[in-house]
């Protein structure tokens, strides 16, 4: 989602009025591409049947805790059934969208407008670009959420990610 609306942002500054980053990363990392390309040949490789194994490891990995069953009913509901193609079909189209922001610098923006930047330390995947989407969109406010949950915070405590979302706006 973030890849979206980060690419409407840049096109189309004058119909954003306040753009909200929760949980997200930076727009590409400058091996994307590389990697992208080798998911597909290592998942086109792989026989169908790892896409079981793959869940297996995202579902049973975690100590037991709200967020780990939510997760676990997360993982078992998605890949109930996704297939082999499905995943290479999603690394295809992020081939595609890499193409079309090829215009854009790697960590750089034009929009100015106000940002809001929310994260959580506990989401390992995005909490490490926190600080250059801080430092990437200069006119932000930021929060940080102390609770575990990742970007499914606005599941597990809705009210408080509402307020916080409310306040900002």
């Amino acid at each position: 989602m973030f890849k979206w609306t980060k690419k409407f942002t840049e096109i189309y500054p004058e119909y954003i009025e306040i753009l909200v980053l929760s949980n997200t990363g930076i727009l590409r990392r400058s091996d994307s591409i590389e990697r992208t390309k080798k998911m597909i040949k290592i998942i086109g490789f792989l026989p169908s049947f790892t896409i079981n194994i793959i869940k297996s490891i995202r579902t049973k990995s975690g100590k037991e805790s709200d967020w780990f069953n939510f997760r676990k009913a997360f993982f078992n509901l998605m890949f109930k059934s996704i297939t082999k193609k499905d995943f290479i079909e999603h690394f295809k189209k992020n081939l595609e969208f890499f193409d079309e922001i090829d215009y854009l610098p790697i960590g750089e923006v034009s929009w100015k407008g106000k940002t809001i930047i929310l994260g959580t330390k506990s989401d390992k995947d995005t909490f490490l670009y926190f600080s250059n989407l801080k430092k990437i969109y200069e006119n932000n406010i930021n929060y940080v959420f102390e609770e575990s949950g990742g970007h499914h915070m606005l599941f597990l405590y809705p009210e408080k990610y509402t307020q916080i979302l409310r306040d900002f706006l």
